[in-house]
């Protein structure tokens, strides 16, 4: 029975499937020849497609009840149109060519961007819905998108931005710089599994195309800055992050043919292969350090350090770059110690020494380097500073008898290029040992001794001979002129915090010596200790410091007796606000510290 009835279902059923085809051809034949277009494009293409593993946890509707807004929709249309004009405003900023902004004008346009990004966070969650869709449009510039979501993910970090940054992740008609970052944002800042952002043969010819007009755009901004490698990284902070964030891996063989392109411009070449370590299969340690990378760019560093025909400045980023890596395998290990040998040009092996990362691994290496009284001494020099680097981070007892060593050498000492930075590195060392030695150091006139025993102090070494012989230096060293010393012992106080030292940092401002220079690093640990007792030697201070019009006096005054919080200072302060020979960026620091004391908004 049960047979005779799933046949005349099965005849009832494909009755009315023919009738429904005979009834609409059309829409039969339409959804064949769609099928069949479909399939000649993939056969076409064999490009895969962009899917998603895994759906969001959460649907777009129900984001949207999970955030429901208080404003009145007149409210919501304000800050709308507010958005949108900030935003407007931030991408024309971030699309001026560096050659039509005279140098004049930095400072300024800079500050008044500063604010724009300030007043669009402090709108916060309210303005997500709007956010959205401008990081949804395509036709905005594809490198401001990609600092946007960066920003708006990490500083308001929303979940109604889930749903949004997936769809802009699988959409494969975007730029590829954007769904990178947005599925980068989705696995980091809201722990969500991002779709796979699979690359088509076309969309890896817009990357090519893209990374192209970036490095020529890098390599513009270096022809106009001459030779001058120091000044040209603010210029190019943009090319670099969209190479990074908005390109990352996926362009990384189009990066390696820039570098190598001896055609190039030499800053151009070294700015895109400062970016490359960065790239690929990376591992990035606590200390900015890599301890894996893509072999493509081993190969790169290696063919780069073997071609002595190329630009000298290039040969030694690729060094330097390779010299941090040797913890990549035993092969890069190697090369880079027998090229610290054999390199002839002294001054790259320094380089190359200086480069290592921080691990104890480098210790015997160096240490034979150090030992070897016929090698160049600036070798050595980059030797003991390596290793001086490495005692810091790890603590390692051979190199602290080492530099105690050092210390008591006659001959050794004759050197201040060995002896000076032995006395920075024992303030790294949380060990009692190293009280006495910098003491000393800082009695015989050493500024570096200050500077230690104040780090010292910070780590977790109390003791109260530190306190005493900080004192003693600024009451001694503030009568030399020509000294540094009361400076830094002024500065050490202040981060040690002590209320011993407030009547003898009172007296050192106060006194006719270090009038005459500058009395900021006073202030400052005036500030940090934050005794009362300070507050009326400061409002003096502060007063001189208008009168004078000395804006750094006026600022440090200012943010100090904010910091020790006595309310007879406040109007001081806010007069400041009101009629001090300030900058904006200036005034503004003082009116937010102030605004924590006082819970009041400043306009200025």
């Amino acid at each position: 029975m049960e047979l005779v009835i799933s046949k005349r279902f099965y005849l009832v059923f494909s009755g009315l499937l023919i009738l429904l085809v005979c009834l609409f051809p059309a829409c039969g034949q339409q959804s064949k020849e769609q099928g069949a277009k479909s399939n000649e494009l993939q056969v076409e293409n064999k490009e895969p497609k962009v899917e998603a593993k895994e759906q969001p946890d959460i649907h777009p509707k129900e984001e949207i009840n999970q955030s429901k807004s208080t404003l009145s929709e007149k409210e919501k249309k304000r800050i709308e149109k507010r958005i949108f004009q900030i935003v407007d405003k931030l991408e024309k900023f971030s699309l001026i060519k560096i050659e039509n902004i005279k140098k004049k004008d930095i400072p300024k346009i800079e500050n008044e961007r500063k604010q724009m990004v300030e007043e669009l966070l402090s709108i916060g969650n309210e303005g997500i819905p709007t956010l959205i869709k401008i990081i949804k449009d395509k036709q905005r510039d594809s490198g401001f998108r990609i600092g946007l979501i960066k920003m708006v993910a990490e500083e308001i970090k929303d979940d109604r931005l889930v749903y949004p940054l997936m769809e802009i992740a699988k959409d494969k008609e975007d730029d590829i710089g954007v769904r990178n970052i947005a599925a980068s944002i989705l696995k980091e800042e809201f722990d969500k599994k991002p779709p796979d952002v699979k690359i088509t043969k076309k969309g890896l010819r817009k990357i090519e195309r893209k990374v192209k007009k970036i490095v020529d755009s890098i390599e513009s901004k270096c022809k106009l800055c001459g030779d001058n490698l120091e000044g040209i990284n603010w210029i190019v902070f943009r090319e670099e992050e969209e190479l990074v964030d908005g390109i990352g891996s996926p362009g990384l063989p189009f990066m390696i043919e820039a570098v190598k392109d001896k055609k190039r411009h030499w800053m151009c070449r070294i700015i895109v292969l400062e970016v490359i370590p960065g790239l690929g299969d990376s591992i990035i340690r606590e200390d900015g350090t890599f301890k894996s990378v893509d072999d493509r760019i081993i190969k790169l560093l290696m063919e780069l350090i073997d071609d002595k025909s190329d630009n000298k400045a290039v040969r030694r980023e690729a060094m330097c770059s390779l010299a941090n890596l040797i913890e990549q395998n035993e092969e890069v290990y190697q090369k880079v110690f027998n090229l610290i040998e054999t390199e002839e040009d002294v001054y790259l092996r320094a380089d190359m020494i200086r480069c290592l990362p921080g691990i104890e691994k480098i210790i015997d290496p160096l240490l034979k380097i150090w030992g070897d009284e016929n090698e160049n001494e600036e070798v050595r020099r980059a030797a003991l500073l390596s290793l001086g680097s490495v005692g810091a981070r790890t603590g390692n007892k051979r190199l602290l008898d080492l530099f105690l060593e050092i210390l008591n050498d006659k001959e050794k000492r004759a050197n201040p290029k060995f002896y000076i930075p032995v006395i920075g590195f024992l303030g790294g060392f949380e060990d009692e040992r190293v009280v006495e030695p910098l003491i000393k150091e800082l009695k015989k006139g050493s500024m570096f001794a200050a500077e230690s025993l104040g780090n010292l102090w910070k780590d977790g070494i109390h003791d109260d001979r530190i306190v005493d012989a900080l004192i003693e230096g600024l009451e001694i060293y503030r009568k030399k002129p020509d000294s540094l010393v009361w400076s830094s012992a002024a500065e050490a106080l202040g981060k040690i915090k002590s209320k011993k030292a407030v009547k003898p940092l009172i007296e050192a401002l106060r006194s006719k010596e270090v009038i005459k220079r500058n009395t900021d690093l006073i202030i400052i640990a005036l500030g940090e200790i934050g005794d009362k007792k300070s507050v009326e030697v400061l409002i003096e201070t502060l007063k001189e410091g208008v009168k004078n019009r000395n804006e750094w006096t006026i600022l440090n005054t200012s943010l100090a007796l904010c910091k020790i919080g006595d309310e007879k200072s406040i109007k001081y302060v806010e007069e400041v606000l009101r009629e001090g020979n300030l900058t904006d960026y200036q005034k503004e620091w003082i009116a937010e510290e102030l605004k924590k004391l006082t819970g009041k908004e400043y306009k200025y």
